[in-house]
């Protein structure tokens, strides 16, 4: 499973505020080692998407040129609603009606979006019963956001290796300390746990180990499927000059472990499709 670090804050303001805040955010972006920090970029969505839950399971299904390049520009900002009081709408993916965020590029991984966006209050929900009624998506009054950064290729060779592993995934973490500074509620799962411990050693075998099972899982992905050859342009770290042995030693600890542990399921999970990723898929079919 690649190195990630999932992030998401909440923040009770308006859109004046919002702007604030993201505006300071991008000014502790600018004094860290980010390759590049973009503009601030705002959004005005509306919500006539939002509440209808007929069109929210639609999100994944073909569509227009037009729309799924509207979908990728409206992916910032969509937020796995929080209820504990109502299962069936706890988890739903809800689209934002504005949105103000930049991008703080990282060398090799993902990049790091961080901003504030405002979401509707309720949705619509089918209910198990076959009606439909409202549902709080517990965000009345708040401005939120929610990301996740994979910095797994950043140890790529070509990159640097550990050494830039070790720069943009603690730069990463440096900035979310920034962003709970400026008053944010903060919310921070880092899968290597190094948010918690600041330990590089146990940062260094986390990653090798999630390195290895990463190459296992993606390499039996990439036999299964009929055009796998074409996977490298989705899973850059299939282009690993070390894959064989990696998937190798992968191999090695999936059969170690214990039986509840399933690496390849969690690869599979990995490798779906994001919205922009398929963007760019699209974009080169059609040349």
């Amino acid at each position: 499973m690649p190195m990630q670090v999932v992030y998401s804050w909440t923040h009770p303001t308006d859109r004046a505020g919002a702007r604030r805040i993201v505006a300071a955010m991008r000014e502790a972006a600018l004094k860290l080692p980010f390759v590049r920090v973009s503009e601030i970029i705002d959004e005005e969505w509306g919500d006539e998407q939002t509440r209808d839950p007929e069109r929210r399971k639609k999100r994944r299904k073909k569509m227009s040129d037009a729309d799924l390049e509207r979908h990728f520009i409206r992916w910032p900002g969509r937020w796995f609603v929080k209820n504990d009081d109502d299962h069936e709408v706890d988890g739903e993916l809800i689209e934002p009606t504005w949105t103000c965020y930049f991008t703080a590029e990282l060398n090799g991984c993902d990049p790091v979006i961080a901003a504030l966006a405002s979401h509707v209050s309720h949705v619509n929900v089918k209910r198990e019963w076959g009606g439909y009624s409202e549902a709080s998506t517990k965000l009345e009054g708040l401005m939120a956001w929610q990301c996740r950064v994979e910095t797994l290729n950043a140890s790529m060779p070509q990159h640097g290796g550990w050494a830039n592993f070790l720069k943009q995934h603690t730069t990463v973490l440096k900035f979310l300390g920034t962003v709970e500074k400026l008053g944010p509620t903060l919310d921070v799962w880092d899968q290597d746990g190094y948010w918690e411990t600041t330990s590089e050693d146990l940062l260094r075998k986390d990653l090798e180990r999630s390195g290895a099972i990463t190459a296992h899982s993606f390499g039996a992905m990439k036999d299964a499927m009929e055009h796998g050859d074409e996977l490298g342009d989705v899973l850059p770290f299939l282009k690993h000059p070390l894959f064989e042995q990696l998937e190798a030693k992968g191999e090695q600890i999936a059969n170690e472990d214990t039986p509840g542990k399933h690496w390849m399921r969690e690869g599979e999970e990995q490798m779906r499709e994001e919205p922009w990723q398929e963007h760019h898929r699209r974009l080169r079919e059609e040349e």
